[in-house]
């Protein structure tokens, strides 16, 4: 008889649950969607009920004519750097504030101060930001005194889920390294960096490794700009996707063919959430530079994928001045279209290698984790069972002179708006 894993991909704007027989053959899998909150340009928040919501309905869709009994374990993976303040039953005394949210921009100035930049990135591979865990938890201390001392822990997005399904506080030491506070060296919090913080340790979760099991289920549980330009300006095709039985991403793959490389010369900078690698600038915002009467819809759509890879480029180009580069492995579900992967690989100059299961391949990973955590494989080697390469992308050299141009406009156009990104912040302000 079957045995079987479960893998939850706690992503920004959705819950991906997949389940996987122990030989690798993904059997079902289901989204559920959720919304993020946006307000005051610097504040992101999402609604941690809506993640447990999410997950329950994506589980219980996926399970569907399961024995319970041939589960052997599940599994998460999530967005990171999020802050989710429970009590000592684990319920949420407020909004999540998530990885884009970057109000805490004076705590992060203010841990700098006391640690100092380069002890930080000596601690725990990071510069202190206001993106991280722990610049959002001394914000709350000291803009939300009242709930800061009602906290018992703060937990990251998937271990508020654990947190439900087993009853315990705990995190893993990968998602930790996104809080800002771990100690990879000594694999534990950071005492100097919670000093400094003014954060009690007791606040933090209990560590584990990804492959700990951690508990049993409950009785009661048992029971970006990509997505910014298809909701602005691309309702028709939403509306025709929906009649069609279709994504909406393959009709605007669609259209984008029917634009040049290089957009006509349109640059999209893709800072709709302020910036992190590699400009660290919370104050930057999207814009569109070089607008012409030309221009059609399917030149902004195919600006805005060009200036998510030519920030990928810049990214790309910091690592190969430590390491060489070659040839890279294309994952999530915006490498579904071949338009998507073949811009990607011809403004990074690699190839890339798209897998079989694309959309899954995080749960796959967090399967594999479950599987080798419950003893149903031996080491993580398993994993070509489960996933394999199904089609290459090479870059074109006959658009290579035409992105070296659009690199140039682009670098060119951030430098110019740096000044108007920060008087649009201090007017803000």
């Amino acid at each position: 008889m079957d045995k079987y894993l479960i893998a939850h991909d706690m992503g920004t704007s959705s819950d991906k649950a997949s389940l996987f027989s122990t030989d690798g053959r993904l059997i079902k899998s289901y989204t559920v969607p959720y919304d993020v909150h946006f307000f005051h340009k610097n504040c992101a928040e999402q609604n941690p009920l809506d993640w447990w919501n999410a997950v329950c309905t994506a589980t219980r869709k996926i399970v569907e004519g399961i024995c319970p009994a041939d589960v052997l374990g599940i599994s998460f993976s999530s967005q990171m750097q999020a802050c989710v303040i429970v009590d000592r039953q684990g319920n949420v005394l407020r909004p999540a504030m998530i990885w884009a949210d970057l109000r805490a921009e004076e705590q992060a100035r203010m841990l700098v101060g006391r640690v100092g930049g380069q002890r930080m990135y000596e601690l725990n591979g990071h510069r202190a930001s206001a993106s991280y865990s722990i610049e959002k938890l001394m914000w709350i201390r000291d803009n939300e005194p009242e709930l800061y001392g009602r906290t018992y822990k703060m937990l990251l997005a998937k271990d508020y889920i654990i947190c439900r399904l087993t009853g315990r506080f705990v995190t893993d030491y990968s998602e930790a390294s996104g809080t800002d506070a771990f100690d990879l060296r000594r694999m534990e919090w950071s005492q100097e960096v919670l000093e400094a913080a003014g954060i009690e340790a007791e606040k933090m979760p209990e560590l584990h490794a990804s492959t700990d099991v951690i508990g049993q289920l409950l009785p009661e549980a048992a029971g970006s700009s990509y997505s910014y330009i298809k909701k602005a300006l691309c309702r028709e095709e939403e509306q025709r996707a929906e009649q069609e039985g279709g994504s909406v991403y393959d009709i605007l793959n669609r259209l984008v063919m029917h634009s040049p490389a290089g957009a006509k010369g349109l640059v999209f900078l893709p800072y709709m959430l302020g910036e992190r690698s590699p400009r660290w600038n919370p104050d930057t915002s999207g814009s569109f530079l070089g607008i012409k009467m030309e221009h059609e819809k399917c030149d902004y759509i195919r600006a805005v994928l060009e200036g998510v890879a030519m920030n990928l480029d810049l990214i790309l180009k910091a690592h190969r001045e430590h390491a060489h580069v070659g040839e890279l492995v294309l994952t999530g579900g915006g490498a579904k279209g071949d338009v998507v992967a073949q811009i990607l690989s011809d403004v990074l100059g690699v190839t890339l290698h798209r897998l079989d299961h694309v959309e899954t391949a995080t749960s796959v990973a967090a399967a594999v984790i479950a599987g080798v955590g419950v003893g149903a494989f031996r080491d993580f080697s398993v994993i070509h069972q489960f996933v394999k390469p199904e089609l290459a992308f090479h870059p074109n050299m006959d658009n290579r002179v035409t992105y070296d141009r659009q690199k140039a406009l682009f670098e060119e156009g951030y430098r110019c708006l740096r000044a108007y990104y920060e008087l649009e912040s201090d007017l803000g302000r």
